[in-house]
């Protein structure tokens, strides 16, 4: 965000714009870290800083589901009608301020503009200023105050036969990651064909597939963006299938026709997302390989 001169209700100029948007941005990138997206049920694909000039934002995300997310640093002497007319610029999917000062009143509004509007909007308390993560808050990781209202079972409405049966398959995978001992990690179910773990590391993530016209499930690692990552993990091929226990199927991102800079590392096997019967079987099959990929790639990735 760029100080346009625009000042507090007491006086006071809003916070410097270059460096608080840059801190934000990073601090939502760093995955690791922060845990944002997660925190808040997201899978952020991409994060960058807001450089138009007419837009109140310090970050704006893409998630893996092609939604936009605005994120902008509230204080206590910054004006938010200004935030909100960037919103109806924008009109992204949602809306999230970040702070570090909401009290009971601010709390109650956002909540009471989430109901009355149907905005998809929410407010994180969340430090993004230098310093270590312990002098932030909770270890550093965002607390959620305020969240959309209904906003999930609102889009239900619009969502195909497919789509609803992959919100439903999605869901019960996320409630039993949430309900075993495992190095997954749950996210917020959406109506698509895949459902993303992060592997700790920007531009590695674990992926859980169906392609409902091969009837396919898929296991993968997918690598964004990094093709000497890739190679390294493709140098050690032999010792990483040894690991695994199976034969994987290694697309570079010049196989990965279509993926954009992604390669994929993948195990696949037979499942029909119309089979409701076995769906327990198939989930089975993707906690057991996802522990596996994650223990086998894990510490590989780590050490790049």
């Amino acid at each position: 965000m760029t100080d346009t001169g625009t000042t507090g209700p007491d006086g006071a100029t809003p916070h410097d714009s270059t460096e608080t948007s840059s801190r934000l941005a990073e601090a939502v990138r760093s995955d690791g870290t922060a845990g944002f997206d997660r925190e808040l049920g997201f899978d952020f694909d991409t994060v960058s800083a807001t450089v138009d000039d007419a837009l109140s934002f310090d970050a704006i995300a893409t998630t893996t589901a092609n939604r936009t997310v605005a994120i902008e640093a509230v204080g206590g002497e910054q004006r938010w009608d200004r935030t909100l007319a960037s919103a109806s610029k924008l009109d992204p999917d949602f809306l999230v301020l970040v702070g570090t000062a909401f009290d009971d009143d601010h709390v109650a509004l956002l909540r009471w503009l989430n109901e009355a509007t149907h905005a998809d909007l929410f407010a994180v308390s969340f430090d993004a200023s230098e310093g270590d993560d312990a002098d932030r808050g909770s270890a550093g990781r965002p607390d959620v105050l305020v969240e959309p209202s209904g906003w999930s079972t609102r889009s239900e409405r619009s969502l195909t036969e497919k789509q609803l049966l992959q919100l439903r398959y999605w869901a019960e995978l996320r409630d039993r990651i949430e309900g075993r001992t495992t190095r997954l990690e749950s996210c917020e179910p959406q109506p698509n064909n895949w459902y993303n773990n992060s592997m700790g590391e920007i531009g590695y993530k674990l992926q859980f597939a169906i392609n409902s016209y091969t009837s396919v499930l898929l296991t993968q690692l997918v690598v964004r963006d990094d093709p000497d990552g890739f190679q390294a993990l493709a140098d050690d091929r032999d010792a990483i299938e040894r690991d695994i226990g199976e034969d994987l199927i290694w697309l570079s991102p010049d196989e990965a026709k279509g993926e954009g800079n992604r390669a994929r590392i993948t195990l696949r096997r037979d499942g029909d997302l119309f089979v409701e019967g076995s769906w327990s079987e198939y989930q089975t099959w993707m906690l057991d390989a996802g522990e596996r990929f994650y223990d086998v790639f894990h510490e590989r990735i780590r050490g790049l």
